[in-house]
């Protein structure tokens, strides 16, 4: 499996700070970095209200240990390798391939 930890994803947060003119800020915590497996395991197309939107969930397989300490849902994912959009992070679990592993489900194209 580890051969397969081919391509890199960065985990960040978006941090907000509110400006003097009541609007705000936003910018990128990077939490970490690490080699992962990303496969597409879902593509939607819908339409609502005249308007077109679509979204892709992946299923990114990584090695447990280097998850970084404060990663949660609601953090953002960056396919680096792949076309750097950044994806939701919809869950964390436990890899069906043994427990040196985590899966993550991420979401792409839907509204962050």
């Amino acid at each position: 499996m580890i051969g397969k930890l081919t391509e890199r994803v960065r985990f960040v947060t978006r941090a907000r700070t509110q400006l003097a003119g009541g609007s705000y800020a936003t910018a990128d915590e990077v939490l970490g970095e690490v080699w992962a497996e990303v496969r597409p395991v879902e593509a939607r197309e819908g339409e609502q209200i005249g308007r077109r939107y679509g979204s892709t969930s992946y299923v990114i397989t990584m090695h447990a240990d280097d998850k970084p300490p404060t990663l949660n849902v609601g953090h953002h994912v960056i396919w680096i390798t792949g076309d750097n959009a950044p994806m939701n992070l919809r869950a964390i679990r436990q890899s069906r391939r043994g427990v040196l592993f985590l899966e993550l489900v991420a979401e792409a194209g839907a509204v962050i």
